[in-house]
């Protein structure tokens, strides 16, 4: 089984795209105007030229939100990489 509580964002990012997709656990709690926002917010610091500030906003902003509706337990394990992947 890939992940035990099935708590999944996926940030998804193309030349003209951009995306966050999360599973329906999470989109229950977390409404979609509030990850349109971050959305948002990252275009307009690409449109800027500040792509780094942008994804270190959406991460944060994703993180805060993600720890508020779904607390860190201390049984908690990392299931899934860290890693950034890039398509080509």
């Amino acid at each position: 089984m890939c992940c035990e509580k099935k708590y999944k964002v996926k940030f998804v990012l193309d030349e003209k795209y951009v995306e966050i997709i999360t599973d329906k656990t999470i989109g229950e709690k977390i409404n979609d105007e509030y990850w349109q926002k971050i959305v948002d917010n990252f275009i307009i610091d690409v449109k800027n030229n500040d792509i780094s500030k942008g994804y270190l906003k959406a991460i944060n902003s994703c993180s805060q939100i993600l720890i508020k509706e779904f607390p860190i337990q201390s049984d908690d394990e990392n299931e899934l990489s860290n890693d950034v992947i890039e398509l080509r």
